[in-house]
């Protein structure tokens, strides 16, 4: 847990800039492994990357949450 604790601590800006394709971001509000700030440097760098943060869910989202999950993508999808 440890070694992957320290790899996403990576700096992905370069990664984030060369995405060309839709993207949907989605949080847990309670997740250990993506803070607040890390979403908000996201957002700051692609602000054009919609983002949903899920009230009260952990890193997990689409395990604890699939009806939000499955919602945020359609409307994703759908536009």
């Amino acid at each position: 847990m440890a070694q992957t604790a320290e790899g996403l601590r990576a700096d992905l800006a370069p990664a984030y800039r060369e995405v060309t394709r839709p993207v949907l971001i989605m949080r847990g509000a309670e997740s250990k492994l993506v803070s607040a700030a890390a979403l908000e440097k996201t957002h700051d760098l692609r602000p054009d990357l919609p983002i949903v943060v899920v009230p009260g869910a952990d890193h997990y989202v689409n395990e604890t949450n699939p009806d939000v999950t499955i919602g945020a993508i359609r409307n994703f999808i759908d536009g």
